[in-house]
């Protein structure tokens, strides 16, 4: 199926290689718990991602409170914002004289974007719940679920 088909839950599932649980002990596997458990795409990625950077759980979920459903007006994925978070948490700038942590960042946080752009056709959470409207037995969006763990995979070598 192309960008932009309409499918449901089921079709989605069936054409997705990636949509069986990630491995265990990866950060997309817990990223995807905390998504299930309630929290918003935003917080899972960045809950999943923080650990290593010494951030506790409840305070990314605090941080990414706003950033879930594209900062709650259907902007940019929340998944998106909470592995570029992450991304500045491992990698980013501390002073402004940091130019080359500011480049890394800035290169992968291109990197992330441009790989959601190239599987999705969009960063926009609108538009991505408008082409992948399927949702899960507990309700989730099947697109957001996918998102949640490939923002967190995308960063679990980092």
């Amino acid at each position: 199926t192309g960008r932009g088909e309409l499918v449901d839950c089921r079709q989605y599932a069936a054409l997705r290689r990636d949509w069986e649980k990630p491995p265990a002990g990866t950060a997309a596997e817990r990223a995807r718990a905390l998504y299930e458990q309630g929290y918003n795409c935003a917080q899972s990625v960045l809950g999943a991602l923080c650990g290593g950077a010494g951030l506790s759980e409840s305070a990314a979920a605090q941080i990414a409170c706003g950033f879930g459903g594209g900062l709650r007006s259907g902007e940019v994925c929340g998944a998106i914002s909470g592995a570029v978070m992450a991304l500045g948490l491992r990698m980013g700038a501390a002073s402004p004289d940091d130019k080359q942590a500011k480049a890394r960042c800035e290169t992968k946080t291109r990197e992330i974007v441009n790989a959601v752009k190239e599987k999705y056709g969009t960063v926009s959470c609108r538009e991505l719940l408008v082409r992948n409207p399927g949702s899960t037995p507990g309700g989730r969006r099947c697109v957001c679920v996918s998102l949640v763990e490939q923002a967190a995979a995308m960063l679990d070598t980092e």
